[in-house]
């Protein structure tokens, strides 16, 4: 038996806008829905930007800001099942890499 849901605003409403990084591209929700890890494209290409931000969508705020010299343009990202890894593709280049998401490195 299917339950409805209930909402404690009606459905496809705007509930919070959450501040991320230059240029969000991508986005992947881990299977709660506790957190949301974003791939900050920088397609303006400011020194520093290409990142992802992990957001706590418990309190709809960013959590943590991930950084890494291998990244350029961030532009997708995919989380395994079991949530213990981020996979990250670079728009502007040809590498991927892999984030362990205990230790947001």
């Amino acid at each position: 038996m299917l339950l409805p849901h209930v909402y404690a605003v009606a459905p496809d409403t705007v509930v919070a806008t959450i501040n991320t990084g230059v240029t969000p591209a991508g986005i992947a929700l881990t299977p709660d829905n506790v957190f949301a890890y974003v791939t900050n494209n920088n397609n303006y290409g400011i020194a520093g930007q290409d990142s992802v931000s992990v957001l706590d969508l418990t309190i709809n705020l960013p959590g943590h800001i991930i950084t890494d010299a291998s990244f350029n343009q961030p532009y997708t990202i995919t989380l395994n099942p079991s949530r213990t890894k981020a996979y990250v593709t670079n728009s502007n280049g040809t590498t991927r890499r892999v984030i362990n998401t205990a230790t947001k490195m």
